[in-house]
């Protein structure tokens, strides 16, 4: 604070809330002190406001629980656990794939090296998917595979596993194959359960763990639905499923879920929690509570990729309120995608035959839509832009059948948007000189040219 603030004060007060805990006021200070320190007993999220008193000795805030938190931090001093599985790609390839049980994990942080005898190296991504590692190579039955991780509080973790006793500790019998996508019929007697059909790769369940089916009388209730005014674009809202449930894409890890409680005692509330998954229900972490129990509930999400989410509800009297256990199916799919499309504009073409110009252009995105393009013109470097065409098909190409009375030169703008709302451009970096003036010619004279003389 300013010297001329704190000269009108007193006293300064540290209130701390941790988890479904109250406000509590845990020190203070003369308005000269310019710091406190607070030392947490365990594990957990903790809130911290300030409240400062004044010479008529008036406190602002008021009602420190009527204010947001100051401040809000994370304390994690637990190392995640690495749970390792094998598994069998659509295409055959034996797999190792990796998953971080903790309350705040980094799947991106996986890593895997194998080492056979005095050799080492790393093990590749299966598609680019974090966790999942393509098994290829000779000898690989006698490998020794080391797997590392972090979370997001920079607690590290280390697993080390024979191939030959992951295998057998998963009850596949046969043995290792040598490479990956021989032996096909041997890799598929290998690891069970490969006729699943396939799930996205940032939600399948690893081989060996199928979905529970749950009897009709357990259905699934309805599905907290996404408010679409947080970074969701209700024109490209989506209905797509993932495991019976509907999932959402937003543009932000940030979160916002509304839901409604039913049933509710006489006893009322007691505390709201929202739960999190990143393998279709195998683990679950809790995300955090909501402080006033009543719709909306903000939560964080760890990063992009696919979540399922689950609420957990305690009534008044401390009845209820479970965490989702092992296969417990989410009540619906968040997706996260902060990632723009990927858009580049290629020369621009003159169409002689009606007098048009072809825009070309080649935009991709996992998420892309069917008419995420947007193209735009302007006749100077200085003027604003002007709509070309609004929701085009990612065709690539579009005719343009240019203002005649605009000019001879354009820049170009091509805008493509995905189904999260994530928005690319590119632009002319130099006007498309359209030059229409067709050639004409006048004769000036005709004469004759005399025979030259032989040698």
């Amino acid at each position: 604070m300013d010297e001329r603030t704190r000269a009108t004060l007193e006293r300064v007060c540290l209130y701390v809330k941790s988890g479904s805990g109250d406000w509590v006021r845990q020190d203070e200070g003369p308005a000269t002190q310019p710091y406190f320190i607070y030392r947490v007993p365990q594990d957990g999220e903790y809130w911290f406001s300030l409240v400062t008193i004044d010479k008529s000795g008036r406190m602002t805030p008021a009602d420190v629980g009527q204010e947001p938190p100051s401040l809000r931090v994370v304390v994690d001093t637990r190392p995640p656990v690495i749970d390792a599985q094998t598994w069998v790609s659509p295409e055959g390839d034996l797999c190792l794939r990796c998953n971080l049980v903790d309350a705040n994990p980094e799947p991106k942080s996986l890593r895997a090296t194998v080492r056979v005898g005095s050799t080492e190296r790393a093990l590749l991504p299966y598609n680019d998917v974090p966790g999942t590692f393509k098994i290829a190579g000779p000898d690989m039955d006698l490998a020794t595979i080391t797997v590392t991780a972090q979370d997001l509080s920079g607690n590290t973790a280390t697993k080390e596993v024979r191939l030959r006793e992951l295998v057998g500790a998963a009850g596949h019998p046969g043995p290792v194959p040598h490479a990956a996508g021989s032996a096909g019929a041997t890799v598929s007697s290998l690891l069970a359960r490969t006729d699943l059909p396939p799930l996205p790769p940032s939600v399948a369940a690893p081989t060996g763990t199928a979905p529970p089916v749950l009897p009709s009388a357990l259905a699934q209730p309805p599905l907290p639905q996404l408010p679409t005014s947080h970074h969701l674009r209700p024109e490209y809202e989506t209905n797509r499923l993932v495991g019976g449930a509907r999932r959402q894409l937003i543009n932000t890890t940030r979160a916002v879920l509304d839901y409604r409680i039913d049933q509710v005692g006489p006893s009322g509330v007691g505390k709201v929690e929202v739960y999190m998954t990143a393998d279709q229900g195998l683990t679950w972490h809790r995300l955090g509570e909501d402080p006033d129990r009543r719709s909306p509930i903000e939560f964080e999400l760890p990063s992009e990729g696919v979540f399922g989410i689950r609420l957990a509800i305690t009534n008044g009297n401390g009845f209820g309120g479970a965490p989702p256990a092992r296969g417990d199916m989410p009540t619906c799919y968040i997706e996260v995608d902060t990632t723009p499309p990927f858009v580049q504009l290629r020369p621009v073409e003159p169409i002689i035959a009606n007098g048009t110009l072809e825009i070309r252009w080649h935009a991709s995105d996992k998420n892309i839509g069917p008419d995420p393009v947007t193209l735009y013109y302007r006749t100077r470097i200085d003027s604003p832009w002007q709509v070309i065409a609004r929701r085009v098909r990612n065709d690539g190409a579009y005719p343009w059948p240019f203002p005649r009375d605009a000019g001879s030169q354009f820049f170009l703008r091509v805008e493509v948007t995905d189904l999260a709302g994530n928005v690319a451009f590119a632009e002319t970096p130099n006007p498309v000189l359209l030059d229409t003036t067709e050639p004409r010619a006048t004769v000036i004279s005709v004469s004759g040219l005399s025979a030259r003389p032989g040698p």
